[in-house]
């Protein structure tokens, strides 16, 4: 997912709310990438996305099965 904060959040957001989705993997640096856009990335991400996942309510594992 590209895009702000935000967009990056609306994305997510059905993941964890409708199917349950509890962890995320994130690339941040990919080849030829300078590493301090990687880093400014990643500081984004626990500064203003992380808060919002973590208070997010995955479903219930009723609801998915």
């Amino acid at each position: 997912m590209i895009g702000s904060p935000e967009d990056c959040w609306n994305e997510l957001k059905p993941y964890i709310e409708e199917l349950g989705v509890t962890h995320f993997v994130f690339r941040t640096h990919f080849l030829g990438m300078p590493v301090s856009n990687a880093l400014a990335s990643m500081r984004l991400m626990s500064d203003e996305l992380l808060p919002a996942l973590h208070a997010a309510k995955p479903a219930p594992l009723e609801k998915i099965a």
